[in-house]
């Protein structure tokens, strides 16, 4: 193959790349002169196998907004950025933010980068590295695969057409990809005509160094539809990421913002998060007119939903959703809510194969760990984003209502990491089964307030909580635990749990290279359930199963089967399923679990079934209590009896499956369950259940209270 030296290059350009190439055709002459091609070509040679990059910018979902985060110590634009001693230390701190591509400055002059910061990076993060060059010659583009790059960088301004093709075809000899560099209509021309599969945009004018952001979006309809799309330049906040990916965007790569930002993993993470927001919308405006199952905007989610509240608390309300859609566009709240979540509440979840509990079954059942969250439920996720906003509001006092009590033991734990009032209400019937619950809660500072009206249960705890926000709405913030209530709050609780979804579909896709054929999730209020649905709700092909409370069966009034039995009616704010009867009045709801003791369920859940998007069963106490013991015994995960129902709602599916399909069919199907939480709450009511404690044994615990 003929070497490449860079006497095809295009004419000068007049802008500051000129002198940046001639200082790197200095730099590249001195490391010719001490290492022959040859040296470098076996060292290439000898290199592990280079990583599919373009793969890893595409993401696992259509709308993934995917980050390019680069290790940058200066730039011609804005001098030193910053020192960067430890560039593998950053360089992990990205990935572990969620980023898809390591971008490794290797220019000295002008970058103050090296080949050096490549192979420690490269040593240090299991992902794509980009090596950002200038490139002139083919010596670097086998040096950078000599150095474990997995990219480099083509930049159509600096070749002319047959070196830039050239160019391309020796990277992906070598098993490389390329980021093909633009920043005009001619230059999107170019890098099209050469079949470049990851074109970049970059924003800022070589001349007089500006970022026009505006850029990417007149240049977007040019681009070529089946290449990744890249966003140079500018990536410095939330806004300027919304910009890009709603002009389709692929992927933005972005230095000078992750290395000056405090936390450089939740930035990352953050601008992930705010990238996909835009892109999904973006994309529901292009294909269904604005409607798409993953979108929650409220206040209405199809004929449910609503604001049937009091006036004393609407400007409450008020406030609550214009704090809410701020902190979703802030990437400083996001940062913050990604922090805590990862190293406070143990995020992501892990994705667990139950094989024995499998077997037992007929089908492949896959749980989603949230019982591993700190406070040990999934409740964490919302607790920590309502807290958040709290703060913004100015209220320093938190009340929360709590059936089983793992809300209540969420709120209590961060209202004492953030130094704030909490009290938790809690039917008094709820109080005497979950004990422990009411003991964690005392003991991390929260005061319980048992309700003793009406069946002394969920519901009433959410009225008397309700009554407290009214006379003290000034400071005190309502944290409501599940997705009911009125608008915002079916939202905003399943915004800040449908990380459980997210992470779960992007687990599937990783461990079992496809998406599952079903998610099963309990269902009372419904947040684990709307948390976990919400990273298939657009996929046709998952179905979505949720599992409500049977009680006694449906067949007698002891039940919580709002959705199978209930019908359209008002309750604590929203229009939704209500459990009522010929008049129209509450009937009261039972179960073994305290969490879906609810005579109601969220709107999003109500339209979801009314449109038949997700179908919902109830499970009896006896079919819950049977799947709380099959998983104790074959898998040694003590479940909540919560999460009891949705194990038991995947005992039903294999049983389907191996009806309609045979054992063997029936075998390969996969179901994801929501372990929405663990069971330690509940071993005295199950030890009752299966008669494992004796009757004096129960009278001197009775004695004992």
């Amino acid at each position: 193959m003929t070497q490449y030296t860079g006497a095809g290059r295009a004419e000068t350009t007049g802008t500051v790349l000129d002198a940046i190439i001639a200082g790197v055709r200095e730099d590249l002459a001195a490391r010719q002169e001490l290492i022959p091609l040859e040296e470098i070509k076996a060292a290439a040679a000898a290199a592990p196998a280079a990583l599919d990059a373009v793969s890893a910018l595409r993401g696992t979902h259509p709308d993934s907004l995917e980050v390019i985060a680069e290790v940058k110590r200066s730039s011609p634009s804005k001098g030193a950025l910053a020192p960067i001693a430890d560039p593998a230390l950053l360089a992990a701190a990205y990935e572990r933010g969620g980023a898809a591509v390591i971008s490794v400055l290797t220019e000295a002059r002008r970058f103050n980068g090296s080949l050096e910061d490549l192979d420690a990076v490269r040593a240090a993060v299991g992902i794509p590295v980009l090596r950002k060059d200038f490139t002139v010659d083919d010596y670097q583009i086998w040096e950078a695969r000599a150095h474990g790059a997995d990219l480099v960088l083509l930049i159509v301004a600096a070749l002319d057409d047959e070196t830039l093709r050239h160019f391309l075809e020796l990277t992906r000899s070598l098993g490389m990809e390329a980021l093909v560099e633009t920043h005009t209509d001619e230059e999107v021309e170019r890098a099209r005509a050469v079949g470049a599969k990851i074109v970049g945009v970059n924003t800022r004018n070589l001349k007089t160094l500006e970022v026009d952001p505006d850029l990417f979006g007149r240049l977007a309809e040019k681009l070529p539809h089946d290449a990744v799309l890249v966003a140079e330049s500018g990536v410095s906040s939330g806004e300027q990421v919304e910009l890009y990916a709603r002009h389709g965007a692929d992927a933005v790569l972005t230095g000078e913002a992750l290395v000056r930002a405090g936390d450089p993993t939740g930035t990352v993470t953050a601008f992930r998060t705010v990238g996909a927001s835009a892109r999904a919308a973006a994309r529901a405006e292009r294909t269904t007119g604005g409607h798409r199952w993953s979108e929650a905007p409220g206040p209405y989610f199809g004929e449910f939903g609503g604001r049937w509240m009091p006036e004393s608390l609407i400007a409450a309300l008020d406030q609550l959703e214009e704090t809410f859609e701020k902190a979703k566009a802030d990437v400083e709240f996001q940062q913050e809510f990604q922090r805590l979540s990862r190293d406070y509440a143990n995020r992501p979840s892990l994705l667990t194969e139950a094989e024995r509990f499998s077997e037992a079954v007929g089908c492949r059942v896959l749980l989603k760990r949230e019982d591993l969250n700190h406070t040990g439920s999934h409740k964490i996720n919302n607790v920590l984003g309502q807290a958040l906003m709290a703060k913004r509001m100015g209220k320093h006092r938190l009340i929360a209502e709590t059936g089983a009590g793992q809300h209540g033991v969420a709120t209590a734990t961060v209202a004492a990491l953030m130094g704030m009032e909490c009290v938790v209400y809690m039917g008094e019937e709820d109080t005497q089964r979950q004990a422990l619950n009411v003991a964690r809660m005392e003991l991390l500072g929260a005061t319980v307030v048992p309700v003793k009206n009406g069946s002394r249960t969920l519901k009433d705890a959410i009225n008397e909580a309700l009554r407290d926000w009214v006379a003290s709405v000034d400071t005190t913030h309502y944290l409501l635990g599940t997705a009911a209530g009125a608008h915002p709050f079916p939202a905003m609780v399943r915004w800040f749990h449908q990380q459980i979804g997210d992470e779960a579909r992007a687990q599937c896709l990783a461990q079992l290279g496809r998406l599952p054929d079903a998610v099963a999730a309990c269902v009372g209020g419904g947040s684990n359930a709307i948390g976990i649905f919400h990273g298939f709700l657009d996929d046709e092909s998952v179905e979505l199963w949720g599992f409500e409370a049977g009680g006694d069966g449906l067949d007698t009034p002891r039940h919580a089967a709002t959705i199978s039995l209930g019908r359209p009616g008002v309750m604590h704010g929203a229009r939704t399923y209500l459990m009522q009867d010929e008049d129209g009045q509450t009937i009261e709801s039972h179960s073994i679990s305290a969490g879906l003791d609810y005579p109601a369920v969220g709107p999003e859940h109500a339209h979801l079934s009314a449109a038949g998007r997700a179908t919902y069963e109830a499970v009896t106490d006896s079919e819950a209590m049977d799947a709380f013991r099959l998983l104790c015994r074959t898998e040694g995960i003590i479940p909540a009896i919560e999460s009891s129902h949705a194990l038991a709602g995947a005992v039903k599916l294999g049983r389907r499956w191996r009806d309609e399909l045979g054992e063997e069919a029936a075998a390969e199907k996969v179901v994801v369950v929501s372990l929405s939480g663990r069971g330690d709450k509940d071993v005295a009511t199950a030890a009752k259940w299966f008669g494992m404690v004796s009757e004096n044994h129960d009278e001197m615990d009775e004695e004992a209270q």
